[in-house]
């Protein structure tokens, strides 16, 4: 049994690789210990890749050859729930406080490393590109995440109808952005080839708020959508985050309408964009739903659930399978764990060989350790 155990978990390890595992050149720091200052190095980011267009199944490798993406979720608490919570619970540590927990957010995410992970509840303070903090920023100094992952490039679109720019938050649409989705990738792996977003409480592409159900709605609620190359084969495929309603929002006698209706919006506005290509697609975020109708919506048509299929294949490693929760209810005590599972990912024309759930702690800002968000991230690896 030892032998085994000791097989698997060497496997494991080969797995999470992706065939290889390149170290940053500036360092990443081990989850429970503190992060050395290099890994905070770095200037801001741009948010659009070079839009160079690969052809769909060739390029460096043949096309017979498999290869795999590290691809991830994580909501990353936004500052003001956090607020929040604290406020109505003094039990919780003022340690997951943004100020005190980003740079823990910024390690889980190196930790991670992905080639490309999609982000929920990302506002003003957490995306920055300026050196001056954002006037809702707590103490006057800047908490952005951005300067902190050099090696990624983001996709993330303010309150309007176009992505942001190097100048944000200068431009006059800023204070829009609330909170919103995005997608990191590296472009050291993939090559942007085009973008966009899409309202899930309406058929149009910008906030519909001459949408007759408006009143019933909690929060508007999108997907942000990227098409990527993958660099070493050549072969393209679509990711796409979003961040589904509660299931009770909105002024509405039908508690599951917001949510099913964000879902179905999703994936009949979807399927056509990638059907016609046969393009490998991947679906991750916060669904705050782990069954009921909009979650079968959700795994309805091309889409698996990548913890349900190595589930049913019995490749799920022990540990996810005795305890399949992603929330934390913002302890960080083993009695805080949930066993609630609204973080997914579904894939389509990909096969899992990884899935992981990031349960590490980090340190913060008085060096204490703490999970970095009340929601654990998720890590899969998909060959394709």
């Amino acid at each position: 049994m030892k032998n085994k155990t000791y097989l698997l978990f060497i496997a494991l390890l080969l797995l999470s690789s992706c065939g290889k595992h390149e170290q940053s050149e500036r360092g990443r720091s081990d989850p429970g210990t503190e992060a050395s200052a290099d890994v905070f190095s770095g200037e801001a980011l741009e948010t659009e890749g070079d839009g160079q267009a690969g052809v769909l199944g060739m390029g460096a490798r043949e096309a017979s050859e498999e290869v795999c993406i590290k691809a991830g979720t994580f909501n990353i608490w936004a500052p003001a729930p956090r607020r929040n919570v604290m406020a109505g619970d003094p039990t919780v540590s003022d340690q997951r406080s943004w100020a005190n927990s980003y740079l823990a957010v910024a390690d889980m995410i190196h930790y991670l490393d992905c080639d490309v992970i999609g982000l929920q509840e990302v506002s003003n303070i957490v995306f920055h590109t300026t050196v001056t903090p954002p006037s809702n920023d707590y103490d006057g100094n800047l908490h952005t995440l951005n300067p902190l992952l050099p090696d990624y490039s983001w996709v993330i679109y303010n309150g309007g109808t176009t992505t942001y720019d190097k100048n944000f938050p200068d431009n006059t649409s800023n204070k829009a952005l609330g909170t919103t989705d995005a997608i990191l990738y590296k472009p050291s792996e993939l090559t942007l080839v085009s973008h966009g977003r899409r309202w899930l409480t309406g058929t149009r592409a910008t906030a519909p708020k001459d949408d007759p159900d408006w009143d019933k709605i909690g929060t508007q609620r999108t997907a942000t959508w990227a098409r990527f190359t993958h660099k070493a084969s050549g072969r393209q495929f679509v990711f796409i985050v979003t961040h589904l309603d509660l299931p009770n929002a909105g002024n509405t006698d039908d508690p599951g309408m917001p949510q099913r209706r964000n879902a179905s919006e999703l994936i009949g506005w979807l399927a056509p964009m990638v059907a016609p290509e046969s393009l490998p697609s991947v679906i991750v975020g916060d669904m705050n739903t782990d069954a009921g109708e909009a979650y079968d919506i959700l795994r309805s048509g091309i889409w698996a659930d990548v913890y349900e299929t190595m589930l049913a294949d019995g490749t799920l490693s022990y540990m996810d399978r005795i305890n399949k929760g992603t929330m934390n209810a913002n302890k960080n005590e083993t009695g805080g764990l949930s066993s609630w599972r609204p973080d997914h990912i579904l894939i389509h024309g990909f096969t899992p060989s990884l899935y992981k759930v990031g349960r590490e702690t980090f340190a913060t800002a008085d060096g204490s350790l703490h999970w970095p968000s009340d929601h654990f991230p998720i890590k899969v690896i998909l060959n394709f």
